[in-house]
């Protein structure tokens, strides 16, 4: 089997009776990096808590590694998918850095000497080590990204799927994220308004609209296309306008 995902006719309605997801569909296969844009409203939130069941569509099936997603699976399947949050805040909550990334693997009853060593090559391997016994509302915003990123990986997911993982960085903190995000070898689905970072990081392109996928397929061809890019809220980027 290649594909890790598959989504099937996934329909989803907000409790105020407004649709959020339509009909969607899409695979993605072992190792791949898939980005999913659109403007704001379009449902990319709404996808990315329904992959982990956060929120159950109403209709529609997701399989996750093989698993379909139900109440009796629903705790294998997050085993194998990890979401990062839009805002890091959501994913910070305890004293320390450290019992911020340890917290998922004492909640799975792994401590002691192997939970240490997870929690400190988590925090190295994102450059934060050294701050592993701050108060996360003490260290910069980026900081805190890679932070929420560490407390993900470190429960050694096989997919991650980011919600606009690149918002209110400074430059140089969006460069760095983007390089920790390429180095990784998990499938990502990474929900985001930052077409320049889905040029960097995505094999091919989901564009949603009002709850459904208008649009599919390689990254400089989809973005590069005005009219589609206008009509759904969004910018051809600019690398792919000076190429023009």
């Amino acid at each position: 089997m290649s594909e890790i995902v598959q989504v099937e006719n996934l329909n989803y309605i907000y409790p105020d009776g407004s649709k959020a997801l339509e009909g969607v569909s899409f695979r993605v296969n072992y190792g791949e990096c898939l980005g999913i844009v659109g403007a704001s409203g379009a449902g990319k939130s709404t996808l990315g808590l329904c992959l982990l069941g956060l929120l159950s569509a109403q209709s529609g099936r997701i399989i996750i590694d093989g698993l379909e997603l139900k109440k009796e699976t629903l705790k294998q399947v997050r085993e194998k998918i990890g979401l990062v949050f839009q805002n890091p805040d959501d994913q910070l909550f305890m004293p320390t850095l450290f019992d911020d990334v340890a917290f998922g693997l004492l909640q799975n009853g792994i401590d002691g000497e192997e939970m240490e060593h997870r929690v400190i090559d988590a925090l190295k391997e994102r450059g934060l080590d050294k701050l592993a016994h701050k108060f996360p509302g003490h260290i910069s915003f980026g900081q805190k990204r890679l932070a929420s990123l560490a407390t993900v990986l470190v429960m050694k997911p096989e997919i991650l799927v980011l919600d606009e993982p690149s918002a209110n960085l400074d430059p140089r903190s969006r460069t760095n994220l983007i390089k920790h995000l390429k180095a990784l070898k998990n499938t990502r689905l990474i929900l985001s308004h930052d077409l320049e970072m889905i040029l960097s990081l995505a094999h091919r392109v989901l564009v949603m609209r009002e709850g459904k996928i208008v649009a599919e397929g390689e990254p400089h061809e989809i973005l590069a296309q005005k009219d589609l890019m206008e009509e759904n809220g969004l910018e051809v980027p600019i690398s792919l306008r000076l190429r023009a």
